[in-house]
Order: structure tokens, then C-alpha cells, then sequence
């Protein structure tokens, strides 16, 4: 059957198009255009908009969705919240206070999510486990490089892994990443403080991405008192292979606004991409009570959030004055491109699953489709 969205505001990447009608047909976007150029069948099935946005759902590459359950069923539960909150398509994210176990059980966990009808999950990001010990949450607990573990997990995860984040500073890791570049992830810099030399000697392998940019880095040296030394998110900002995640929380904790304002200034939305970094579900004994949309550690230490990515969109609105179509840019279109996706999603485009989201004046989530299904609350 034939759905059609009526009286809508469509959000394109780089127009608006108002009294916009959208057709869906067999779970993917059909054709649309301006009340009156779309032919709509007698038999459709129709729903109003009322005059509100509805552009492309989503897309969070980098969610922990549930903290250090992501690996157990329950993911599936956590993904159907965040869907209510316009994410429709989903990267769990594991980190490296795993054991070896826990990572090679959650592989066959999403790998057997990814293969549902009308799933959201596309893959994990690995947020690790070879990062620098001096940045992020609980470091201490960052893997060593061992060949055998490794060799293990790339096997599980071929296919599954989508985005893989690696400090290029470590010992071993240019044998990690060539060994791994065979199931071809897309390498993230994160908790790191790589200099440019060892950030741009991972590039022929992968490196596309920083994990959540101008967060959980640090710089190396100093050539004298007052002389700044270039350091990683410099080198991350002039590299413009590089795209960039952001946590755009509503108190600029994560990054200080202005940083959010550089950021876009220099990367721009195509380079963009709003991620929640949530762990808003975390259920452990080190995690302190939220804090609106943040999430700290009983010992104080800053350790995720509580995001949604309808409140990312509103934050980063908010704190840089990006426009509804650059916002739906970043927090669908490059997300998008970065995980594969860009022929399938994020986009209203002819031919892409139909993961809509219809969102009021106000970035407040009113429907969800998940190729061309309806969501319900």
C-alpha cells in the first residue's frame, strides 16, 4: 500500500520545501515534491503533518546504549527508545572496560540484531579497547595490544564493526590497524594525544573520523612559555578528510560552545556529525545520578551523557545558530555517509528507506517511521 504524508515541511539537505507531500511505497521513499506536482493514489493511506518538519531519521554512530549492557538482549529495548526520539538508525557502542568475552558475545548479539526486520542497528562502534590510558573515563582499564585478542575480535567482527577508534600514539597500534583494515572499518582518532605525524600516518587505512572532537584529548609538550604547541584536534580541523563527531550537550560541558561554533565554522555540516555518546541506561556502581543531559562518575569525572539526538539537534541550534537543514545535515546525511549508508539513508531522497522523523517547530519528536513503519510510543 501507498502512504503518503501530506501538508508537510520537507527538509532537504539545503532547502526547505513548504505544503511538501512524500510518497511511500514498499518501505522506501517513493517520490515527493510540493502540494500539487505529486500525484497521490485513491487507495493511499494518509497522514497529515500539519504543517510540521519531516525530514530524514537519525542516525547516532556513536550511542552506548545501555552502558555496559549493550551486549546483552536488552539492546533491543534501549534501541526502541531512542527511536521514539527520532534515531533510526543506531550504532551500540562498546567500549574498553569490556572484557575480550563480553566483546566477542556482543559481536554475535548485534550481528543477530542487524538481521531483524526493520532493525535500527547497523553495526557497533568500538570505542577501543587501544586507547591512551591518560584520557576518558576509568583509563586504567584500556587494553594492551596483543595480537591474539585482536585477531579474534576482527574475526567476529567482520561485517559488524562499523567504526573502529584508536589513539595512533600507542606502541603496536600501525599492526592493529593494518591487521583490522581487512574487515574495513572506518578508524576513529580518540583518547588521544597523537601528534599530526602519527594522526596522518593512519589515513591510507581508514582514518575518517574523530570520536567526539575537542573531547578527551590532550597535547603533547610545548615549545616555551606562551608558545602553543599543534595538537591533535588541530590537526584534526585542518585535515579535511577528516569529519568530526560532536556532543553538543545543553551546558557546552563536553565542548565549551564556541568550540561547537569553531567546529562548524571550519568542518561545516558535511563534516559534522551530532552523536549522543550516551549512557543514559548505565547501570553501575561508579555512575553518579544524571545531571540533566549529563552523566558523571560517583568520583566526579565526566562519563557520557544522557543525550537523545532530538536534544543534540536543539543543543547545537542553539549554540551555533546552524539552520534546521544543517542540523538535519549533521545529525543524519554525514552520519550517514561515514557508517556506508549514503545510497540507503539519511536523506529525503527517491529510493532510500523511508526513516522518517516528524518534528514540531521546536525539534520535539512527533512520529517515527523506520522504513516506512510507523513507530508507536
Amino acid at each position: 500500500m501507498t502512504k503518503a504524508i501530506i501538508n508537510a515541511r520537507l527538509v532537504l539537505e539545503r532547502q526547505i520545501i513548504n505544503d511538501g507531500v512524500l510518497l511511500i511505497e514498499n518501505g522506501r521513499i517513493a517520490r515527493f515534491g510540493k502540494a500539487g506536482t505529486i500525484d497521490i493514489p485513491a487507495s493511499a493511506q494518509i497522514m497529515d503533518a500539519h504543517g510540521h518538519y519531516v525530514g530524514p531519521g537519525f542516525v547516532d554512530i556513536h550511542n552506548h546504549c545501555g552502558g555496559w549492557d549493550f551486549f546483552e538482549e536488552e539492546v533491543a529495548a534501549h534501541a526502541a527508545y531512542y527511536v521514539r526520539h527520532g534515531t533510526t538508525s543506531l550504532l551500540p557502542t562498546f567500549f574498553y572496560m569490556m572484557s575480550l568475552e563480553q566483546a566477542l558475545c556482543g559481536l554475535d548479539t548485534i550481528r543477530r540484531m542487524m538481521g531483524r526486520p526493520r532493525t535500527t542497528i547497523r553495526g557497533i562502534n568500538f570505542e577501543g579497547p587501544y586507547l591512551n590510558a591518560d584520557y576518558g573515563y576509568r583509563g586504567e582499564l584500556v587494553w594492551p595490544i596483543k595480537k591474539q585478542e585482536y585477531e579474534q575480535i576482527i574475526e567476529r567482527g567482520d561485517g559488524v564493526i562499523k567504526i573502529w577508534c584508536v589513539a595512533p600514539e600507542r606502541e603496536g597500534i600501525l599492526e592493529f590497524v593494518r591487521a583490522a583494515s581487512a574487515i574495513s572499518p572506518v578508524f576513529s582518532v580518540a583518547h588521544s594525544e597523537a601528534d599530526a605525524d602519527e594522526l596522518n600516518a593512519l589515513l591510507p587505512y581508514g582514518l575518517k573520523l574523530a570520536t567526539h572532537h575537542l573531547n578527551a584529548t590532550g597535547v603533547k609538550g610545548g615549545r616555551g612559555r606562551g608558545i602553543r604547541n599543534f595538537g591533535l584536534d588541530d590537526a584534526v580541523q585542518l585535515c579535511d578528510d577528516i569529519s568530526v563527531e560532536l556532543i553538543a550537550d545543553s551546558r557546552g560541558v563536553h565542548v565549551n560552545p564556541l568550540f561547537l561554533q569553531l567546529a562548524y565554522k571550519i568542518k561545516g555540516a558535511g563534516r559534522i556529525c551530532l552523536i549522543t555518546d550516551s549512557t543514559e541506561f548505565v547501570d553501575s556502581e561508579d555512575a553518579a545520578p544524571l545531571s540533566g543531559d549529563l552523566r558523571y562518575g560517583k568520583n566526579g569525572d565526566l562519563m557520557g551523557s544522557a543525550l537523545t539526538m532530538d536534544k543534540a539537534v536543539r543543543n547545537m541550534m542553539s549554540h551555533t545558530g546552524a539552520g534546521l537543514c544543517d542540523a538535519f545535515r549533521m545529525a543524519s546525511t554525514t552520519p550517514a555517509r561515514i557508517i556506508g549508508e549514503q545510497n540507503r539513508r539519511g536523506r529525503i531522497a527517491a529510493g532510500f528507506f523511508a526513516d522518517i522523523v516528524v518534528v514540531d517547530d521546536e525539534v520535539n519528536v512527533l512520529n517515527v517511521f523506520v522504513e516506512g513503519e510507523e513507530i508507536k510510543a
